[in-house]
């Protein structure tokens, strides 16, 4: 009598867990005729009630019959189907449910019927289309803007460039044969010239992070570092920085994209320095499956208010007279982390120095030597 007991309480427990599912729960017979429903399935088919409900066959609730073929045969073969169909409400109309359908054996292993779970993903798979196509518009228009960006830079150099020759030839033959306003008039035109070619190249730069980067491979970034201090070996005299490397890893990378993100930060590291002595830092550390570079430096720093504007295009913080630059060189560093899979953001307050944190994705388990 108690396990009589025991066992009803449990099939009261089954029925109400049955009835109070958000998904649409039904079991059908061996002949595919539904039998037992629960509330979601009455409203998500558009049934009056369970008993307008029972009866039907199960392919009478795919938009297709024939639909239904496939997943019985499934279920006879394998005793179960898992899938996306178009089902048919009961007033005609159509919606996309996800389905999970197994059979129903009895004590002897015998089949006695089947049960279904189902879920209306309509709105899900709509919205799935919607922002696919908003990727790919975007990506088509990232494309446009980066081809325009690329032809209209290229087709500015030449006449910029004779521009640039003529107005240099003015201020070499004539100054200092005109009046005061007329070399300074020539020395505007000489410095905007220049100023301009360099926006122009900066952009063609910009332009080219994403259609004109080598694939990503196994890089050491250890060498490209001490290229770049190479390279920066000018500034780095002049200045009397110092230039600190820690052991740096393998990376997958776009070698000379790497070389100009870190030979970018070092440059902002050394124009922006304070009376002191620079000091600029290059460590890594891994974060996951990312390495997490920081070149830190002990500059004039850059207030938070400003953290987010430095990386777009063009951007100053500073009158152009006191350093120089066209305000490309973060935003072209950050576009090539982020060709890398990675990001890059700026810790610093002003007069303390920044540090530029960027990741990238990790290859191999070793670290290289320091410089």
């Amino acid at each position: 009598m108690e396990q009589r007991t025991e066992l009803e309480a449990e099939l009261r427990l089954k029925e109400k867990v049955f009835e109070l599912s958000i998904a649409s729960l039904s079991t059908a017979d061996p002949d595919g005729i539904i039998n037992h429903v629960n509330q979601a399935f009455v409203e998500m088919w558009g049934y009056a009630s369970k008993e307008d409900a029972i009866g039907g066959s199960v392919g009478s609730f795919f938009a297709r019959e024939d639909d239904a073929i496939p997943v019985l045969e499934a279920l006879q073969r394998t005793g179960r189907w898992e899938g996306e169909f178009v089902a048919r409400r009961k007033d005609g109309t159509t919606f996309i449910s996800r389905g999970l359908a197994t059979t129903v054996l009895d004590e002897r292993g015998e089949m006695i019927g089947y049960q279904s779970t189902n879920l209306d993903v309509t709105r899900e798979r709509e919205a799935e289309a919607k922002l696919k196509e908003v990727v790919r518009a975007l990506g088509q228009s990232n494309q446009d803007l980066e081809q325009f960006a690329y032809v209209a830079s290229h087709d500015l150099q030449e006449p910029l460039r004779m521009v640039a020759s003529y107005t240099q030839l003015l201020a070499e033959r004539y100054q200092g044969q005109l009046d005061e306003k007329a070399d300074k008039f020539i020395g505007y035109a000489v410095d905007g010239a220049k100023r301009m070619q360099r926006l122009i190249n900066d952009l063609l730069d910009y332009s080219r992070v994403g259609t004109r980067g080598e694939p990503l491979e196994p890089i050491e970034s250890g060498p490209v570092v001490a290229d770049v201090v190479s390279d920066l070996s000018w500034s780095i005299e002049q200045s009397g920085a110092q230039i600190v490397v820690e052991a740096l890893p393998t990376v997958m990378a776009d070698r000379s994209q790497l070389g100009q993100v870190f030979q970018n930060l070092m440059a902002n590291s050394l124009k922006f320095r304070r009376a002191a002595v620079p000091r600029i830092e290059i460590s890594a550390r891994r974060r996951g499956p990312m390495w997490e570079f920081c070149v830190a430096d002990n500059g004039i720093g850059i207030e938070s208010q400003y953290h987010e504007r430095i990386f777009l295009i063009f951007q100053r913080l500073h009158e152009r007279g006191k350093y120089a630059g066209s305000g490309m060189g973060l935003a072209i560093a950050k576009k090539i982390v982020e060709r890398h899979g990675g990001t890059i953001r700026v810790e610093s307050a002003a007069g303390e120095g920044t540090r530029f944190i960027f990741t990238l994705s990790q290859h191999g388990e070793t670290l290289e030597e320091g410089q």
